[in-house]
């Protein structure tokens, strides 16, 4: 398999990673080595194909504990940066005023990819609210980009929640997706708010943590990223025409194919605490008709979805037949869909209801790649995850373009990013390159 560099950036970026690989190890070694090195010696735990980078050392030093004391696998030991001091939580500081880090930071991946045999891409693991996940993440995908030219490049953001974990938050978002709309080749966006709900609703946590969300997310990418086997177009998992495995370079390949969307949500199934396992059964038929009602409605959890929302009529703003929790009387229309299935008794999977043209822009070839594998994941004996690029996007996004907008119109905070380098004149260009995005995506 084609390997890929998984780049880790900031506290968040630290913990995704963490729960990233503990989850890949839940699946046969065949299937998640392109994220880890040759094992050398029989019996040794893999090492990741990982590069580590944060401006304060307690993270680093606790995901590499964490790692360690898990005993099933572990981070390379020279592939870690760390400096005394954060960014401040400042977009500006963190791309401005930590060129030494960067620098290091692709000292670091570029020994890394030496390393490799068959290089295909980077995995980009990082949050857009504070200040070095945003600003040296950006910074880094930028060098990146220009460092390997022909290499893909997927970066796997968090978007801060709605009611706000950082007064500058809305600043730090609009700056980073504005420059990593030009250096990235897809982006992975994950919404704390509906991290939240997954958490609280679904898993029972009653007090919900970063770590808690950050756990989630690493887990629900490695089932979106492990390998798996193609299925041909238009194949029916009856008749099983594989085309062979599944490669990084895919997932870009099919779902932003177009410059102009490169926004993709995620959605799994099924969601529940671990000690509810034992105890539940899920059969393909249940679990295809959720994941797929989750791609109409942009629903995140597998309660609460709107089941009254009909493809063949799409009704009008304030209509109770489509209303959804969040105000949303659309359904989903979309770019693209992958979907990965994984579990026993694939046969019994019917996948005519993921191809509807009703589904897809008008433009768009109304097809969902499906990728499968017989081996359960993650405990689950059967599962299922998705990959779309989608309309509903837009909705956080202009959200957070209308709070920043504000907050520029006041001038606050501004001459904390002036300090750094970074004036008004990349504010407003920020805000058009996203305002674009957002329009782009509406018209879908």
């Amino acid at each position: 398999l084609m390997s890929v560099v998984t780049v880790q950036l900031g506290q968040a970026g630290n913990q995704v990673g963490l729960s990233f690989f503990n989850a890949l190890c839940s699946v046969p070694a065949s299937h998640h080595s392109r994220f880890f090195r040759p094992v050398s010696v029989r019996g040794a735990p893999p090492v990741a194909r990982a590069v580590l980078v944060d401006m304060e050392p307690k993270v680093i030093a606790n995901t590499l504990h964490a790692a360690q004391a898990g005993g099933r696998w572990t981070y390379p030991k020279d592939r870690q940066y760390c400096q005394k001091r954060g960014a401040g939580n400042n977009w500006a500081n963190g791309y401005t005023s930590c060129r030494e880090a960067c620098a290091k930071a692709l000292e670091m991946v570029r020994a890394e990819v030496e390393m490799c045999d068959d290089f295909c891409g980077f995995l980009v693991l990082m949050s857009v609210a504070g200040g070095t996940g945003s600003g040296l993440g950006t910074r880094v995908t930028e060098a990146l980009r220009d460092a390997f030219p022909k290499s893909f490049i997927v970066n796997q953001i968090v978007w801060p929640y709605s009611t706000g974990e950082v007064i500058v938050q809305n600043f730090n978002a609009i700056l980073s997706l504005a420059h990593l709309y030009r250096a990235s080749d897809g982006i992975i966006v994950l919404l704390n708010d509906e991290l939240h709900k997954v958490c609280a609703t679904m898993l029972k946590l009653k007090t919900v943590t970063f770590r808690h969300i950050n756990e989630v997310v690493g887990r629900d990418l490695a089932s979106t990223l492990c390998s798996a086997e193609k299925l041909c177009d238009q194949s029916d998992l009856k008749d099983m025409q594989l085309c062979g495995s599944s490669s990084f370079g895919d997932i870009v390949a099919h779902l932003c194919s177009h410059p102009d969307y490169k926004l993709l949500k995620m959605r799994s199934v099924p969601q529940m605490p671990e000690s509810y396992r034992a105890y539940t059964k899920y059969q393909w038929p249940g679990i295809l008709k959720t994941i797929r009602q989750m791609l109409v409605t942009d629903g995140p959890c597998e309660e609460g979805l709107n089941w009254r929302v009909d493809l063949t009529r799409r009704s009008l703003p304030g209509s109770a037949q489509a209303s959804q929790a969040d105000g949303s009387t659309q359904v989903n229309r979309c770019i693209a869909s992958l979907l990965l299935l994984r579990g026993k008794g694939l046969e019994d999977a019917d996948l005519s209801t993921f191809r509807v043209p009703e589904l897809y822009a008008p433009w768009s070839a109304p097809t969902t790649a499906v990728w499968c594998s017989p081996h359960p994941f993650h405990g689950h004996e059967k599962s299922a995850s998705l990959l779309v690029n989608g309309q509903s996007i837009a909705r956080p996004l202009e959200a957070v373009v209308s709070k920043a907008w504000d907050m520029f119109s006041a001038k606050a905070y501004i001459h904390q990013y002036a300090q750094h380098g970074v004036g008004e004149d990349e504010f407003v260009s920020s805000f058009a390159q996203v305002e674009q995005v957002v329009k782009s995506y509406q018209r879908i």
